[in-house]
């Protein structure tokens, strides 16, 4: 049973996590003021693309994990063939189509960091997977690792070039780069020595080690949860995408500049994934939906208000359209967050299939209403989020009737 100090110093390193994946953020005024709109546009081109390939190419492993340790099976391993390959066709066929706009609209750097994330599937597949693996066993120090570690790092590299005077688009697309080769390098090491201790039991005659046939089928399953999971980050990524082709790119340096408090919210619910699980299989859905929400919106809240404030200040005059977008993006962020929580917990209980129809509802939503709100007359980072904070709700809105009723079924 875990003690008062084990509970403790979990408390401690997930507001450490926290802390430390917020760190990166904080460079958000020092590139907009160096970047400009026009740089900053740049940059948020190249860190959503980066996020989708890197969403995309990794599948659904991430919740395949939850749902194979609900059932009490082996998890299985990334490094059966077919996992490597299919993690790597998905990168690359995501992948090239980004690196090929960008090179043709954006900027050499921006393509040149895209393709490299084009063949790191596999890597990007073995990160979900320990991540998973921590977060299920409530080993905090692990998600600490993984998750507030390469962010740290890229704050003080970023510092580094700011004082350096060598911050620029292209060596902050380095920084993004190396802080991720940070995070798989972690957690490549964790699933070595996890390796060996699998292989110490097996042969002590317990808990046999994955074999292909569990790799196999972790593959089938990652690859039917994969568009539940990777809903909320493509609903959040793909409409810089499809702004960044209809609108300029000063345009969308101002729409990325107010987005900060959706990624903020969402990344923050990504970090408490695993308590959320655990407090909702105690407590019910409901009731843990309830208290994810008040957090959020606290949170949402606080940044509105105070960012709204400090946008001009910070990031500049030409950024205020930014800070009088906040309220949408904040709200786009709470729904989203929850979103990533209730898929979760959708797929701890084998309920894939309606995950996936969520998922599917909320990429429709907010793809034909970015087109739609592009296409509009008049354009701004405020009118820009709206497609967000729908599709959010609408998939939130149907995950939560299907999990009470599940609750609610003997």
């Amino acid at each position: 049973m875990p003690t008062r100090n084990s509970f403790g110093r979990d408390s401690v390193l997930t507001i450490a996590v926290i802390v430390a994946s917020l760190l990166p953020f904080l460079l958000a005024p020092l590139r907009a003021r160096l970047f400009g709109p026009d740089g900053r546009g740049e940059f948020a081109f190249f860190q959503s693309s980066f996020t989708i390939i890197a969403a995309a190419s990794a599948l659904g492993y991430r919740h395949a994990h939850y749902q194979r340790a609900h059932r009490q099976a082996r998890p299985g391993s990334l490094l059966g063939r077919w996992g490597i390959l299919a993690t790597t066709a998905v990168g690359i066929v995501i992948g090239l189509p980004l690196v090929t706009v960008a090179f043709l609209q954006v900027g050499a750097p921006v393509g040149y960091g895209l393709l490299l994330a084009s063949f790191a599937g596999p890597l990007f597949a073995t990160t979900q997977l320990e991540v998973a693996e921590a977060q299920w066993q409530g080993n905090q120090g692990r998600v600490a690792a993984l998750a507030g570690g390469p962010p740290a790092a890229e704050f003080v590299l970023n510092l580094v070039l700011f004082f350096s005077r060598s911050l620029t688009v292209a060596t902050g697309i380095v920084v993004t780069l190396a802080a991720e080769a940070l995070r798989i390098g972690t957690a490549i090491r964790s699933r070595v020595l996890r390796s060996k201790r699998l292989e110490a039991t097996e042969s002590l005659g317990d808990d046999p080690a994955p074999t292909a046939g569990d790799s196999t089928r972790l593959l089938k399953e990652a690859a039917v949860l994969a568009p539940a999971l990777l809903a909320p980050l493509l609903a959040s990524n793909i409409d810089a995408v499809i702004y960044g082709g209809l609108a300029s790119t000063a345009l969308l340096g101002f729409y990325a500049v107010s987005k900060i408090a959706t990624s903020v919210l969402i990344l923050a619910a990504t970090t408490l994934e695993g308590r959320f699980l655990r407090l909702a299989h105690s407590r019910g859905v409901l009731w843990s939906s309830s208290v994810a929400v008040s957090l959020l919106l606290t949170l949402g809240a606080l940044g509105t208000g105070v960012g709204h404030l400090v946008v001009p200040v910070l990031f500049g005059e030409a950024f205020r359209p930014s800070g009088s977008a906040l309220p949408v993006t904040a709200l786009a962020g709470v729904f989203g967050g929850l979103f990533v929580l209730l898929s979760a917990r959708a797929a701890r209980e084998g309920r894939g299939k309606s995950a996936l129809h969520a998922a599917m509802a909320c990429f429709a939503v907010v793809g034909l209403g970015c087109l739609s709100v592009s296409t509009g007359t008049s354009v701004t980072p405020t009118t820009m989020a709206l497609p967000l904070v729908a599709a959010y709700a609408v998939a939130c809105f149907s995950l939560i009737v299907v999990l009470i009723r599940n609750e609610k079924t003997p």
